[in-house]
């Protein structure tokens, strides 16, 4: 898991629920980063930030691209660096190690107002596929996209609200593998790449063969990345684990609920 220390503010995104914060810091081997990072002080807990760090990596597991995840340290002096009252206020209200991310400038947020080229179709079966299994709702047309783009790339966002306890199984967060689970991605909450793919007949083969492979193990591997200060948080690493233990006991189904909803043309 890659590590790095703040040195800097330089601005707080105001697009997002969470309020997250851009910064300069330093890596381990010296090199300096802008990264983005989500305070604890600021409607997170240390659940949310499990569930951003496990997705995150399960998606790049998966061969999906994300912002490269960070753990972010707090320097002793941090009030050394001019923070506005509201910044300083959150940093003091939450906890650190935080969950932070690459911060990528030329990527800008992607706009569903038109179907995809067919050559993306396939990448955006997969984003679709990933969202259906983490009960990821927050990837939506009319919502948050939470998807960075240049036209080629898709680089997936903000993970917070995927995986958890507290919302699966619950109204438009039903388990992937049960009837009508994925019906709020198609209306209620209506995903970004819906339209693009309902019915154009995806080869499924591929995604279905990445997930039948992902293990027990490979969950672990995941969640042994999640600091020592994170674990047992309510709706944390526990409860991530129990549900995907349930999800791999449960993969087939959940594949062919979501090969059968992308089949399906309105």
């Amino acid at each position: 898991m890659n590590e790095a220390t703040m040195v800097g503010y330089i601005g707080t995104l105001e697009s997002g629920r969470t309020k997250p914060i851009l910064i300069e810091a330093v890596r381990a081997d010296g090199a300096h980063v802008q990264l983005v990072a989500k305070l604890t002080g600021r409607q997170l807990d240390k659940g949310a930030l499990t569930r951003e760090l496990v997705a995150a990596n399960l998606a790049r597991r998966l061969g999906l691209e994300t912002p490269t995840p960070y753990l972010l340290h707090l320097p002793d002096n941090y009030r050394e660096m001019s923070l506005p009252s509201d910044v300083e206020a959150a940093i003091e209200g939450g906890y650190f190690p935080t969950f932070a991310t690459e911060y990528l400038p030329k990527l800008i947020a992607f706009v569903p107002d038109r179907k995809l080229h067919e050559m993306h179709l396939q990448k955006a079966a997969e984003i679709f596929t990933f969202d259906a299994l983490v009960v990821n709702r927050d990837r939506s047309e009319h919502g948050n996209v939470n998807c960075l783009t240049d036209s080629n790339r898709f680089v997936l966002i903000d993970h917070e609200t995927a995986l958890d306890a507290q919302l699966i199984g619950s109204s438009i967060y039903i388990e992937p593998w049960k009837p009508a689970a994925l019906g709020p991605m198609r209306s209620i909450v209506k995903h970004i790449f819906y339209d693009s793919l309902s019915g154009e007949g995806v080869d499924f083969t591929p995604i279905r063969k990445k997930w039948m492979q992902i293990s027990l193990a490979d969950v672990d591997a995941i969640l042994h990345d999640v600091p020592v200060g994170w674990r047992g948080a309510e709706r944390g690493d526990a409860a991530i684990r129990q549900y995907l233990s349930d999800l791999l006991s449960n993969m087939s189904a959940a594949l062919d609920t979501v090969e059968e909803f992308l089949q399906w043309s309105p």
